[in-house]
């Protein structure tokens, strides 16, 4: 291939730059330079770009030389964690190569990682772009537009412990207000055409804070979808004039899998007219919030194709906007009593170890914050609320019972307590827990309404386990509600619910010292709890309750998860509340939500009997019972937190402007650790205690149907992706030769079931399983059949002898237009701020 006469030939390796950079490994090629890692004269690993382009040779090269040094200008003047600095623009001398000084990087670009899985799981795409829109505020907000935003120049930044940070780079087009030079003397288009806004074709120099906000909408765009707005088509004028005329194709004609809310959102950012359009890169990265699951955190692991289970799926198709609506999803977090910024407590250090961040939330006795140690681990910090509380040493030890409580159970689905003490100079008491993410189960409800049957036996199942754990000890919690179930998500997608908030909890022991507390905390003519899901012996006397009275408040909360709905819906006031949940009949759960199973309906009828002695015996009862309905697997991911569609039991999301009435509208909350954090207003106290109505209270008309929750979407769009056909999923046992090797199924650890691996799926649905045992690794894909059965119908590892090799089965390499595994995919080991367009990207975005 022959080289551009205009360019100079990259240095070999070893090479000396200009004051003693040392070039010791080629990293990559950009539009605009040659990328090395190179030593510094102080011996630091660091990335050096090069401008490998005579400048003074042609109006080309002149215009390439501007960019390459207003780069470092402009990136140097963004203060944001999300933009990839620039260190220092430097020039050889003895070359006449101009070079940039970057931070060295472990990751890939955003492209690259497209090219290798294919579609992203909605949540992670979300979480990707919402990172990048905090860059481009921060750009917008000294006027520069980068006018560049695409996949290749969003680098995914992977730190040691597999956490990814996403940065924008390469802004050498961006337009600066403070800069008056011309860079567009060759009549070239600026930016890539795939990825720019129909504006910036016509007229790059006029373009506001609106083309990165499209660019940014096309890029979540192709990393939901698998391609960019129209991508299909291979000829740059009919490309341009089609941009220029026509508003985007549907998304969820490559996605049917996507929540109609979303892809609303995402075309009201990519409107081809910039006053109709999404007005700003805040306002997107608002809008987007309620999909990110309460969190913008990443981690390697999460990097990974949509599953095909998830992906099968088919959504409602949406109604597409024709101007950004001002009542898209409100998603600013609960505001609290008083501004944070107000609160004395931030900065400083409790206890001399636990510096207190920020505010996560605020319960009935204390407030919640995030909390960092002296060596840099986050937790959370739980403090007494001397206001609220003041010298009342009654609710002190209630505080500080919590801890004990908790730190009595070993349970993965209970919340850790780390520790329980007091700051002496302020008198403050404190209990630090683990810092969880995600959202309680209250929040998701009010997002979504009823969630699918089997994703809620799952959850609820989870439940049964911590709450089960809780009674081993002796201990009734006395307030289990889905604002106490908070659902954390790991880094992979998974949850795990945690029960939370044992503040009320109260001690089975019948010893004088735990009798006598619990008389002192539970006063005469007092409710303690909240009246929406407490039983009716709780009702009466909160003092002479078991762990029945528990198995009733979950009976409550899987009915509301199941239909949108409370028993006792349009109660409003706490002494309504309490004769209905002692003498009224509830209304019937099928006649609510039609699509439950028989079986699962008479679990919650069965938990929901007044009589105690009905009920089941205990939570490990009720977990035996739900466990078939949670079709042999206890797996929930976040992208499983979908509503139900009711009239068949398929999973849909609630179109953008529906009414929900049986359904309290609460906004989501990111990194909340509960213990009473979301629980406001949970303690009721009758006979000369102040009132508070419940926080959870839903303001409805009683026994509203879940079904008239929603209005039917009309469009005018016609699907041209061909629907996948439904098939009824299966479990199928593969047993595993020897029972102790370990098995992940697709990137993820998966136990062993009586030596099986236990599969669920549809018929030609495909597991990449790895069993490892004794340092060898055996790779195998199980294909699901239509009988049922999976082939090969087990899994052997090969006899190997000690110091060969591990044994790998052959992988196929997947397009991205072929139905994609859920690999995880690993960074690479050293990656540049730049990198190579995606390799094969289609004929528009190579022009």
């Amino acid at each position: 291939m022959q080289r551009d006469p205009e360019s100079i030939a990259p240095p070999p390796l070893g090479t000396i730059l200009g004051d003693g950079y040392e070039l010791v490994r080629f990293l990559g090629s950009g539009g605009m330079g040659t990328v090395y890692e190179a030593i510094s004269p102080d011996g630091e690993r660091l990335a050096v770009k090069l401008l490998l382009m005579l400048p003074s040779s042609s109006d080309h090269g002149y215009e390439m030389a501007v960019r390459f040094a207003r780069e470092a200008e402009v990136a140097s003047r963004i203060e944001s964690p999300h933009v990839v600095p620039v260190s220092n623009a430097l020039v050889d001398e003895a070359r006449a190569i101009p070079f940039l000084v970057m931070p060295l990087m472990t990751g890939l670009d955003l492209a690259s990682l497209l090219e290798r899985v294919g579609e992203l799981r909605p949540t992670v795409a979300v979480r990707i772009v919402r990172q990048l829109c905090r860059a481009l505020v921060a750009a917008h907000q000294i006027d520069i537009v980068h006018r560049d935003i695409k996949p290749a120049n969003i680098f995914l930044e992977h730190d040691p412990e597999g956490m990814v940070t996403v940065r924008v780079f390469d802004f050498g087009i961006a337009k600066w207000a403070l800069d008056e030079e011309n860079i567009t003397r060759s009549g070239r288009v600026m930016g890539t055409p795939v990825f720019m806004a129909p504006e910036q074709a016509g007229n790059a120099r006029t373009v506001d804070a609106r083309a990165d906000v499209w660019s940014a909408a096309a890029t979540l765009y192709d990393a939901i979808g698998g391609q960019p707005p129209f991508a299909d088509i291979d000829n740059f004028t009919e490309f341009m004039l089609t941009k220029a005329s026509q508003e985007v194709p549907h998304l969820q004609q490559l996605a049917p899998w996507l929540d109609p809310k979303l892809a609303i959102i995402i075309h009201g950012a990519l409107l081809r007219k910039p006053d109709l359009r999404c007005p700003s890169a805040q306002d997107l990265l608002d809008a987007l919030e309620p999909f990110a699951f309460g969190s913008d955190e990443l981690h390697e692991s999460m990097l990974s194709a949509i599953p095909p289970q998830d992906s099968a799926r088919e959504e409602p198709l949406a109604e597409l906007p024709d101007q950004w609506r001002i009542h898209m999803p409100s998603t600013s977090p609960p505001a609290l009593d008083d501004e944070p910024s107000t609160d004395p407590l931030l900065g400083s250090a409790l206890g001399d170890r636990y510096t207190l961040m920020r505010r996560l939330g605020r319960g009935g006795m204390g407030t919640v914050y995030e909390a960092k140690t002296a060596d840099g681990q986050r937790v959370a910090v739980k403090v007494i609320d001397k206001d609220r509380v003041g010298d009342d040493q009654t609710a002190r030890r209630r505080f500080l019972r919590e801890a004990r409580a908790v730190t009595a159970i070993a349970n993965e689905h209970v919340v850790r307590v780390v520790e329980a003490d007091s700051d002496t100079n302020r008198d403050i008491p404190f209990i630090v827990m683990e810092l969880l993410q995600g959202l309680d189960l209250r929040s998701v409800l009010a997002r979504h309404g009823p969630l699918r049957p089997e994703v809620v036996a799952r959850l609820f199942l989870q439940a049964c386990h911590g709450i089960g754990a809780a009674h081993e000890e002796d201990l009734v919690h006395r307030d289990i509600k889905p604002a106490n179930l908070f659902l954390h998500e790991h880094p992979s997608g998974e949850i795990t619910v945690k029960v939370c908030d044992f503040g009320i909890a109260k001690q089975m022991r019948d010893t004088t010292t735990t009798q006598g507390d619990s008389t002192e905390l539970t006063r005469t003519g007092g409710i303690i709890g909240s009246p929406a899901y407490m039983s009716p012996e709780q009702a009466k006397s909160a003092k002479h309750v078991d762990a029945r009275t528990d198995i009733w408040s979950l009976g409550v909360g899987l009915y509301q998860a199941l239909s949108g709905v409370t028993p006792w819906e349009g109660r409003s006031t706490v002494g309504e509340l309490i004769i209905a949940i002692c003498t009224e009949e509830i209304p019937p759960l099928r006649r609510i939500a039609p699509w439950v199973p028989t079986g699962l309906v008479k679990i919650v009828n069965k938990a929901l009997r007044r009589d105690p002695a009905e009920r089941h015996g205990s939570m490990a009862e009720l977990a035996n019972e739900l466990e078939p309905f949670a079709q042999s697997t206890p797996l929930v991911t976040v992208d499983d937190l979908v509503r139900v569609e009711q009239s068949s039991g398929a999973s849909s999301s609630l179109p953008l402007e529906s009414t929900a009435p049986a359904i309290p509208q609460h906004k989501p909350v990111g990194l909340w650790l509960m213990g009473g954090a979301a629980a406001v207003g949970t303690i009721l106290l009758i006979g000369g205690y102040a009132l508070r109505a419940p926080s959870t209270e839903p303001s409805a008309e009683p026994n509203q149907p879940a079904t008239s929750s929603s209005r039917p979407l009309t469009t005018t769009v016609v699907r041209t992706r061909t629907s996948r056909p439904r098939s009824s999923r299966f479990t199928v046992r593969v047993p595993v030769t020897p029972s102790t090797a370990k098995v992940t199924v697709r990137g993820r650890a998966r136990p062993l079931i009586e030596g099986a691996l236990v599969l669920e799926g549809e018929p030609g649905e495909d597991f990449e399983v790895v069993a490892t045992d004794k340092g060898a690794a055996h790779t195998v894909t199980i294909i699901l059949r239509k009988d049922k059965t999976a082939t090969p119908p087990s899994i052997s590892m090969p006899k190997v002898r000690p110091g060969s090799p591990s044994v790998q089965t052959s992988q196929t390499t997947r397009t991205r237009s072929a139905a994609p595994t859920t690999t995880t995919v690993p960074p690479k080991t050293t990656a540049a701020a730049t990198t190579p367009h995606r390799p094969s990207a289609s004929a528009a975005e190579t022009w």
